[in-house]
């Protein structure tokens, strides 16, 4: 369970995260939403323990964040960021491995990369040096790091942070990763992800945040959330909803 209370953030004297409560429950994929600017990298960053708030405090499993020790929080929460750059000419299954550091010592490094890189879709890539990969590609691979990062822990206790992670990628490997993740959150996992496309958050969130200006504007069920009015509210584009009946979906598109 991920927690926090009176977040506050603020740089250069403009406060760029104002949220007063929040609570994460394990077993869905949370998205948080909203446009250039709102506050959503921030967020996931100070929940993540990767940044502290000016004022108010966050929980994981009713311990705060500052409370836990650097590598025991890294063997039970992993962060995809949003770009992720290498100084060193490393292979693909080399960088994967580096998701083992937080458990160095313990059993099946080399069985936790395999997995990883199946489960992302990129065992082929694991010979290939990184550098020469596409951005799509590189971005599933540093998937596969966080998924190997994880490798061991029970998924009631693990978290996964997604930080826009299908920016680079083509339609088939955005659902592809973002079926990665429903698949972890219905394993008992706690899932959060920054994301930017509306329907694709629809398809896979249980539960969006929808933010602006560093605040929310609405929280709750892609259904009830994803409105013409709430997203103009957030975004200040007027937006029309289309019926799916194959899928009992709802999509938006700009009207």
């Amino acid at each position: 369970m991920i927690r926090a209370e009176n977040l506050i953030v603020t740089r250069g004297g403009r406060r760029i995260l104002d949220l007063p409560a929040l609570s994460i429950a394990p077993g869905g994929v949370f998205g948080i939403l909203g446009p250039n600017g709102a506050g959503k990298s921030t967020l996931l960053r100070v929940l993540a323990g990767e940044m502290a708030p000016d004022s108010g405090r966050a929980w994981l499993d009713g311990r705060p964040l500052g409370q836990w020790r650097a590598g025991d929080l890294a063997r039970r929460r992993a962060v995809l960021p949003q770009h992720s750059t290498l100084g060193f000419p490393l292979r693909a299954e080399e960088v994967v491995a580096l998701g083992r550091l937080p458990h160095a010592g313990r059993a099946g490094p080399q069985d936790s990369v395999r997995a990883a890189m199946r489960e992302a879709g990129v065992a082929h890539l694991q010979g290939r040096n990184h550098a020469t990969l596409s951005g799509g590609e590189q971005q599933r691979v540093q998937l596969a790091r966080v998924l190997a990062q994880l490798d061991g822990v029970p998924p009631a206790d693990s978290v996964l942070f997604l930080d826009e992670p299908t920016s680079a990628l083509d339609l088939p490997h955005q659902h592809a990763i973002m079926a990665v993740a429903a698949a972890r959150a219905r394993a008992g996992a706690t899932v959060v992800a920054v994301l930017h496309d509306l329907n694709l958050a629809a398809r896979y969130c249980e539960t969006l945040l929808l933010m602006a200006s560093g605040q929310r504007v609405a929280e709750g069920p892609p259904t009830e959330l994803l409105t013409p009015e709430t997203v103009r509210r957030a975004y200040g584009i007027a937006m029309r909803r289309i019926p799916d009946p194959e899928r009992g979906e709802v999509l938006l598109v700009p009207a």
